[in-house]
């Protein structure tokens, strides 16, 4: 529950430093020396100057001062701090846990798949920063995507095992029963609405990456039209404009959105109808509603320019999303009330 939290944590305050364009601010990876920041005048300049070479400071950021460069840098640094905090959270009691078999090495696989994945997602992190550090002063639109989905990992990952936990916690008899009514259709149903939502995350991260959500500034036109013509400008195939092209990849998550909200809606009115269990019509219901909330707060961050505060709960929004609809679907695979 305590990683499950601050991965959340880690997912918003990335898309802080996003926002505030703070993510290229650290130009080195110091998995040792890079825990404390410049302590001295000495070591400010000295960072500064690292940075003034970068491609940011040369296009974007030239005769930035270097107060304002503090600022921006102690913005990335708390990311990465809160990232190996994180991380020691996870390494230091598995580790102890181990030694002790309190996590049986029959059991441990989960365990160690979550650590895997952390030190994975630290690595790809420095990976995705690399990217904007050599020509453009923008990371890898697709980078940036895989290092979304593998937070959504871990927190899958993280949910899944507070469920299990927690059931194995109680006594056979504790245990609620299999209800009879949960059917496999609400099962596939719950999961592949699960599967539309991680894809219009994944969506959400290329637009993040491609800073499309300014393309347009209008709903539900763009450019005076509903379909604008500039959805195929790219040259080759058609796939390569549903995620490499600006105005499809907008479009594509604009819209895309709507069909989740039906689904999500479908989706509610097949637990109401059938004899399922009230907690799981309820999830449903929170689904849905968190669903059209983050339609109207998608709507915004259009019309207003894509403002700070609004993309921010926007993409807080979003993982409860995807952690309702993940806890659902773990409801139905344990087929409990």
């Amino acid at each position: 529950i305590i990683l499950f939290g601050i991965i959340v944590l880690l997912i918003v305050f990335g898309g802080f430093v996003r926002l505030s364009h703070s993510g290229l601010s650290m130009v080195e990876w110091n998995i040792v020396t890079g825990i404390l920041p410049p302590m001295s005048d000495s070591q400010w300049q000295e960072a500064f100057e690292k940075y003034q070479k970068s491609p940011e400071y040369l296009l974007v950021n030239k005769g930035f001062s270097l107060p304002e460069y503090r600022t921006i840098y102690l913005i990335e640094y708390t990311h990465r701090l809160i990232a190996r905090s994180a991380g020691l959270v996870v390494l230091i009691p598995l580790a102890i846990f181990l030694l002790r078999g309190t996590i049986p090495i029959s059991r441990s696989g989960p365990y160690i798949t979550i650590a895997g994945l952390f030190v994975a997602q630290g690595l790809f992190g420095w990976y995705m920063v690399k990217s904007g550090l050599i020509d453009e002063p923008q990371v890898s639109p697709f980078r940036l995507t895989v290092h979304l989905l593998i937070a959504l990992a871990l927190l899958g990952l993280c949910m899944r095992q507070v469920f299990q936990i927690s059931r194995q916690a109680l006594t056979v008899k504790q245990r609620p029963a299999m209800h009879p009514s949960i059917d496999q259709r609400s099962a596939r149903l719950s999961l592949a609405l699960l599967g539309l939502i991680v894809v219009q995350i994944a969506y959400g991260g290329l637009v993040a990456g491609f800073k499309a959500g300014n393309v347009s500034d209008t709903f539900p036109l763009m450019f005076g039209t509903l379909i604008p013509s500039e959805l195929l400008s790219l040259e080759g195939s058609w796939w390569m404009n549903l995620v490499a092209n600006e105005v499809t990849v907008h479009f594509v998550h604009r819209w895309f959105a709507f069909v989740i909200f039906f689904g999500a809606m479908f989706a509610y009115s097949q637990f109401r109808k059938s004899d399922s269990p009230e907690s799981l019509t309820q999830l449903s219901l929170l689904a849905l509603i968190l669903i059209g909330l983050q339609i109207v707060l998608g709507i915004l961050v259009i019309l207003y320019h894509v403002p700070l505060s609004v993309a921010l709960i926007h993409q807080t929004v979003g993982v409860l999303i995807f952690a309702s609809v993940c806890a659902l679907n773990y409801r139905l695979f344990y087929r409990t009330a």
